[in-house]
């Protein structure tokens, strides 16, 4: 069975895999949310260096990008 990736699958899995208190907003810049902008505030990001947080949030799609379910994701960490 393929996952569906929409804005609440998005959401949920940032909240379970970093906090439930994350604050994320999705932009989309196509129908089938392949290519993805990410505007996360996480108190848990805020305590990493810059390119591990978004080498994290990357990692927690990693399933999805190598099934080409997603096909781009742009990042801001906001602090």
């Amino acid at each position: 069975m393929t996952q569906t990736v929409n804005q609440e699958y998005i959401v949920n899995k940032l909240q379970e895999s970093l906090d439930k208190d994350a604050v994320v907003e999705i932009k989309s810049r196509d129908k089938a949310f392949k290519h993805l902008e990410f505007y996360i505030t996480s108190s848990i990001l805020k305590q990493m260096p810059l390119i591990k947080a978004h080498r994290s949030v990357l990692n927690i799609f990693k399933d999805e990008l190598d099934q080409n379910l997603i096909h781009a994701i742009s990042i801001t960490i906001k602090k």
